[in-house]
């Protein structure tokens, strides 16, 4: 679909607010419901919003081989895994530590582009991991109750970051070929089968939680599942098609605010100081380990050499 790049930046943006407080809500789902359980009957409903769009728009094609190893591999690493650490994540840490945490979707996808798309790191992007990389140690190694040790919940965010990253490098991939809202409402649909096999074996008592939910819990599953996982990650995975996975993963960066805000605001957490020097360190992480940085000094090098020849000129 057509869509200049001010009006994909700004839709970028309105998802990334979209998705900050997205974290709140599956915070709530999850303690309302099974979290597995819960998790494939929110994707599934993702997945049924974008059908439309599908069906109605004559989208669907016989994918290539090569196309279907893709969509599986979408389905297993940005479906099945990324929301599976996420919901048991969340389960077990607050919001706040899970939005940080997923703050550095950007710096991983940034070192999987260089190993798996040949993107080159420079010593701008070693330093902005290295950054992210301490903000993301120090949020996991400190608790609410001020002891420092590892939180189950917090290393199964990371998992769903590890995984989500993966899935980008797939979606940069396959998008060459198939439209994205093919991409996004297939792996959904396949994904969020898979999440519900598994929760029928971890949650033999998954499906009679579904019974406990009030009607505000089930408003907020609906709200998650079609507005925060279908239409934004359709948005996401279009930005990827047209950006690549990189630059789209810039936008990222201020889904950690919005969950703070939100955790504090909406759950009434407690944010603590490290909270804050972890944001700063994740913020310059994804600035440094990006390549906006990168970039900015290559087009002042570019300038300055332009500049050169008319120096020269002025002399003679």
């Amino acid at each position: 679909m057509p869509m200049s790049r001010p009006w994909l930046y700004g839709m970028l943006t309105s998802v990334m607010i979209l998705w900050g407080l997205n974290v709140i809500a599956v915070k709530w789902i999850v303690s309302a419901f099974s979290p597995v359980t819960i998790t494939s009957i929110r994707i599934f409903a993702a997945s049924m919003t974008l059908m439309p769009i599908i069906v109605l728009g004559r989208l669907i094609k016989r994918p290539t081989g090569r196309e279907f190893w893709h969509l599986l591999m979408i389905s297993l690493t940005g479906v099945l895994a990324h929301h599976f650490f996420l919901a048991v994540g969340l389960a077990n840490t607050t919001s706040a530590n899970g939005g940080l945490i997923l703050g550095t979707v950007p710096i991983v996808t940034s070192i999987l582009a260089s190993v798996m798309l040949g993107v080159r790191l420079s010593l701008f992007r070693i330093a902005g991991l290295i950054s992210g990389f301490c903000g993301i140690f120090l949020i996991m190694v400190s608790q609410q109750d001020s002891t420092w040790h590892f939180s189950w919940g917090d290393i199964f965010m990371f998992g769903a970051v590890l995984a989500q990253a993966i899935s980008f490098i797939f979606i940069r991939k396959i998008t060459a070929t198939m439209e994205a809202a093919v991409v996004t409402g297939l792996t959904q649909l396949f994904g969020s089968f898979l999440l519900f096999l598994v929760a029928l074996q971890l949650e033999p008592l998954g499906l009679a939680s579904l019974r406990e939910g009030t009607l505000f819990d089930w408003s907020v599953v609906i709200a998650s599942g079609v507005l925060a996982t279908g239409i934004g990650h359709l948005v996401y995975n279009t930005a990827i098609q047209k950006v690549g996975p990189v630059e789209a993963t810039v936008f990222l960066n201020m889904t950690p605010f919005f969950s703070l805000l939100g955790s504090a605001l909406l759950l009434g957490e407690t944010l603590l100081p490290q909270h804050f020097i972890s944001f700063i360190c994740i913020v310059a992480g994804v600035i440094l380990g990006t390549g906006l940085v990168d970039e900015w000094y290559r087009q002042q090098k570019l300038k300055r050499q332009a500049n050169i020849p008319s120096q020269k000129s002025v002399h003679k």
